[in-house]
C-alpha cells in the first residue's frame, strides 16, 4: 500500500515544536523575569503575556496552525515541570493549569495569522 505523504506536515510539524518552545521557555524564563518558579505565581501580565505574543510570532511563521502550538505549547509546559521543578515540588494538579494555560494561544495564534494576512494581501 502507497503513502499519500506524511501524515503530519512540515509547517505543522514547525508549528509543534515552535509552540514546545514558548512552553518551555515560559517556564525558564519565570525565574529570572518574576522571580517565581510557577509562571502563573507572578504578577499578572507575564503569563498570559508571553503566550499571546510568543504564539502570535509563530503564526507570523506558520500561520492558521491554531491545534499545533496549543498542543506544543502544554507539551513544553509539561516537559519543563519534569525537568526544572524538583521531584518533591511538584504538584499533579499543575498539568490542568498548562492546558487552560495553553488557551491564551489561540487569540495570539489568531492574531499573528490576521498581521500576516494582512500584510500578504497589501503586498
Amino acid at each position: 500500500m502507497e503513502s499519500d505523504g506524511p501524515i503530519v506536515s512540515v509547517p505543522t510539524t514547525l508549528a509543534i515544536a515552535l509552540g514546545m518552545a514558548i512552553g518551555y521557555g515560559v517556564w525558564a524564563a519565570a525565574p529570572v523575569v518574576i522571580g517565581h518558579r510557577a509562571p502563573w505565581d507572578g504578577t499578572w501580565p507575564y503569563y498570559s503575556t508571553v503566550l499571546i505574543t510568543a504564539s502570535a510570532f509563530v503564526a507570523l511563521v506558520v500561520p492558521r496552525r491554531y491545534a499545533a502550538v496549543f498542543i506544543g505549547t502544554a507539551i513544553g509546559q509539561l516537559l519543563a515541570e519534569l525537568i526544572l521543578i524538583p521531584t518533591g515540588q511538584r504538584i499533579m494538579l499543575t498539568s490542568r493549569y498548562d492546558w487552560i494555560g495553553a488557551l491564551l494561544t489561540f487569540p495570539g495564534t489568531w492574531t499573528g495569522s490576521a498581521i500576516r494576512d494582512y500584510f500578504r494581501r497589501a503586498a
